[in-house]
């Protein structure tokens, strides 16, 4: 049967934090608590501060992505880079097999139809909606993963061509995946 086309994935925002359980930063804050109470611009607490339930996520393996940019630009990160504001990420099970899924050209294909474009080229990629990335067993897994990993390698044979042809190979695998037809696969390529 055929698979539908990936129209991409949810971000969540995590419940607030009790205000009983504070972040690090407010550890700091509370030398300038007298102060703080009398400001204007206050939120649920004199702190004014966003809760921190998601901080132990960027030190997790996970894929980074900016909000606008032209180009598929879903970033694999293992080293606990923090993002800014304009960057969102994802964390989870699979985070390899899913950042060659967003990064094949099936994917941009479909988000360039279903993202909303800032002037000529740019896209406005803030959320990622859908539900229809195949999940699929760890074992079918493999050949996307060691494709990331030899993208990923940093050593002599990961030369840009290399790089190129092992991108093929995982558009070839997203195309297979989702049963494309050679027509669907040329609309996609061109």
């Amino acid at each position: 049967h055929r698979r539908p086309l990936p129209t991409l994935l949810r971000t969540r925002r995590p419940p607030p934090l009790p205000h009983s359980l504070p972040c690090p930063l407010s550890y700091w804050l509370d030398k300038f608590y007298p102060q703080l109470p009398n400001r204007q611009d206050q939120g649920n607490t004199p702190y004014h501060l966003r809760h921190c339930a998601y901080h132990p996520d960027f030190e997790k393996e996970k894929i980074v992505w900016t909000d606008i940019s032209k180009e598929r630009s879903f970033s694999y990160d293992d080293r606990g880079i923090y993002c800014e504001a304009t960057a969102f990420m994802m964390t989870g099970n699979s985070i390899k097999y899913l950042c060659a899924l967003l990064n094949a050209k099936l994917t941009h294909w479909s988000l360039r139809q279903n993202s909303p474009q800032l002037g000529a080229e740019a896209l406005h990629w803030e959320k990622l909606y859908g539900e229809t990335i195949p999940k699929i067993p760890a074992a079918e897994q493999l050949p996307f993963i060691r494709l990331v990993d030899c993208i990923l390698a940093p050593n002599a044979s990961n030369s840009r061509q290399n790089v190129v042809d092992w991108e093929k190979e995982i558009d070839r695998l997203v195309y297979q995946l989702y049963d494309l037809t050679a027509n669907e696969i040329a609309t996609i390529e061109n």
